[in-house]
């Protein structure tokens, strides 16, 4: 007696199925519709817009934020902070207080 197949039967036919296969060409094109990981697209060249600075007005923003940096190194050494950095050169220790060229104390 013929009884009728469940869908798991009938799909497991169907894989096991031998179908011929007309040329090489076939197998390769399947071959790369299923490859992993699939190429990439080719890159389009970017754009890159150039931008022509005038220099002479970065150079004269940079003296100005030199010279308003000079004016608060002033302005703390007064205050008595040394905001420089100076250090003894023997010890390597920065002083606490601002000082000149000979190292002596200028608050």
């Amino acid at each position: 007696m013929w009884t009728p197949l469940s869908r798991d039967e009938q799909l497991m036919q169907q894989r096991h199925r031998l179908q011929p296969i007309q040329s090489n060409q076939l197998r390769e094109d399947e071959a790369r519709q299923y490859q992993y990981p699939p190429k990439p697209l080719p890159r389009q060249p970017r754009r890159v817009e150039v931008q022509y600075v005038d220099m002479q007005s970065h150079l004269s923003a940079i003296q100005s934020l030199e010279e308003q940096l000079d004016e608060l190194h002033g302005f703390l050494a007064r205050k008595g902070y040394n905001t420089r950095g100076t250090q003894d050169f023997s010890t390597g220790a920065a002083f606490d207080l601002p000082v000149d060229a000979s190292h002596k104390a200028t608050y």
